[in-house]
């Protein structure tokens, strides 16, 4: 056993390699940055004790002040801020770095549940570390839904094993009887699985509320479906409620609170249904030519590249619906899609909401995350028909010669076209990064060219700094040209505004009125 187990860490090592080479070529402008910001992205507290009195505060220190909690994501950035050894802001630049291939070793280790094929981890992996949802969220600088999708196959890992879903492959190994499932497995639930389940979900709750309110109806869909083989499921949303109690509470005066995305309030055109089923959460011209790709002859080969990214996932994702049949495959496929679907409709329906503002412009929850969660429902739906195609649970005598050649060629085509899906996907990110030459027309952008840039620790400059920090707490009055022209201003305490200063429900009250067709609320005196 050991040699299968070196190869398939080599598996693993090559996806995390490949994903960290990307993100570098990618991204390289942040390497060895003091602070990382652009998009929905500042920079964090310099101090680790200034970001855990900000998670813990009842007051929103920003512009005159309003009554209004910390955002539960300042604890994953108080935690990153230790592991930084107290430098929260290159701890933000290493992990942003490191996003691409996180993504990759988690959805690598989260296939274990369902394919023993090494290759499928190392394809589903390489697919999950370049997914164009992952490449958005990463170039606008959505922290949240990046935590949200390097999380999310730990947790449909943890979620699987907790109701005993995950694919025993130790049973009927050729004529031997058959052991004992093991908790986790062959519907034998696992207590374990379900507390890092609960443990999950409280961090991809912090990193998009949204998406922890449906998951949290799903889990109890799930649990009343599912009966005392789900009984662990019951205990899984309990932890993310309590954690999360402050945001329930503030969203009982303003129910838009839940779905508002930590960070900067950043607007965003959500792509049509077909293009999130294809992995891309926002619009583009289908018809145009993407960015950095103008040496192209015209034509529509937007959604070319989209077609090759997404089509071959949802093809043999489809495999698991049909191939199954044997050890509840087919039931378990059914339930990926379902859920997948689920999350789908549910980013969606959010995306129609308006939840905070960004000017005048009003910003809905981002539909990133769900777009995640639909590709990762197709990924495991894709490992597990590659599993049933290769007979991995096969009992008894081999297969015959026959389909034994129509299972390799089949793999085969599936190794070629997701194959073509990785590579379409890395040189997507790395060639929207490049500056357009000059005299070649700007193509259409699929949401990847990258937002982020190296930035001082400090939002204000020195003198400001310390006059806002000194016995007077002078407070800075910013003035910023936009693109269009307009100029905006904003008042800032203290040494600035930073990622933990910020507040979701001091977000969300900038609203009032009805939830789907809210109004801007009124200046009062304090901020005029």
């Amino acid at each position: 056993a050991a040699p299968n187990r070196t190869s398939a860490f080599v598996s693993a090592i090559i996806a995390v390699i490949a994903t960290l080479a990307a993100s570098l070529v990618g991204l390289r402008a942040l390497i060895g940055a003091e602070a990382v910001a652009g998009g929905a992205m500042l920079p964090l507290s310099t101090k680790a004790s200034e970001i855990f009195a900000n998670a813990t505060s009842w007051w929103a220190d920003l512009g005159a002040g309003s009554p209004a909690g910390g955002d539960p994501i300042d604890y994953v950035y108080w935690l990153a801020a230790l592991a930084g050894g107290g430098n929260a802001n290159a701890a933000a630049v290493m992990l942003t770095l490191l996003a691409m291939p996180l993504a990759a070793l988690a959805a690598w280790l989260g296939l274990a549940a369902v394919t023993r094929s090494r290759a499928a981890r190392m394809v589903g992996a390489l697919l999950w570390g370049l997914a164009p949802a992952l490449q958005v969220s990463l170039s606008s600088g959505r922290a949240g839904s990046v935590l949200v999708h390097v999380l999310a196959p730990l947790f449909l890992l943890a979620l699987l094993r907790s109701v005993g879903a995950a694919i025993d492959f130790r049973t009927g190994r050729g004529n031997s009887p058959l052991p004992a499932s093991r908790p986790g497995t062959g519907m034998v639930p696992s207590w374990t699985a379900a507390a890092a389940a609960a443990l999950l979900l409280v961090a991809i709750t912090a990193g998009s509320p949204a998406v922890g309110l449906a998951l949290v109806v799903l889990i109890v869909l799930a649990a009343i479906v599912l009966r005392s083989r789900a009984r662990t499921l019951w205990w899984v949303p309990l932890p993310a409620l309590v954690f999360h109690l402050p945001l329930v509470i503030a969203a009982l005066g303003n129910p838009r609170v839940l779905l508002t995305d930590p960070g900067l309030p950043l607007p965003f055109a959500p792509a049509p249904l077909w293009a999130q089923g294809l992995g891309f959460p926002t619009a583009f011209d289908p018809l145009g030519t993407p960015a950095g790709f103008g040496f192209l002859p015209a034509g529509p080969w937007a959604l070319v590249l989209a077609l090759l990214v997404g089509a071959p996932l949802l093809a043999f994702a489809l495999t698991g619906l049909f191939a199954g049949g044997r050890n509840n495959s087919a039931s378990l496929a059914r339930s990926l899609w379902l859920g997948g679907v689920l999350m789908l409709a549910a980013g969606y329906g959010a995306s129609l909401v308006p939840a905070a503002v960004a000017g005048n412009t009003f910003v809905a929850a981002f539909n990133g995350p769900f777009v995640s969660f639909f590709a990762l429902a197709l990924v495991f739906a894709a490992g597990l028909g590659i599993s049933e195609i290769r007979d991995e649970r096969r009992q008894g005598a081999p297969p015959a010669t026959g389909a034994r050649t129509a299972a390799t060629g089949t793999l085969a085509w599936a190794s070629a076209l997701l194959g073509i899906s990785v590579l379409v996907a890395g040189g997507n990110w790395i060639v929207a990064q490049l500056p357009a030459p000059a005299g070649v027309a700007a193509g259409t952008d699929l949401g990847t060219t990258s937002a982020l840039q190296a930035v001082s620790a400090r939002t204000l400059p020195a003198t400001a700094a310390d006059r806002g920090l000194g016995p007077y707490e002078d407070r800075t009055l910013v003035l910023a040209q936009n693109g269009g022209g307009a100029v905006s201003a904003a008042l800032m305490n203290g040494a600035g505004t930073t990622a933990d200063a910020l507040s979701q429900p001091a977000a969300a009250n900038r609203l009032i009125g009805n939830v789907p067709a809210p109004a801007l609320r009124e200046s009062d005196d304090a901020d005029r």
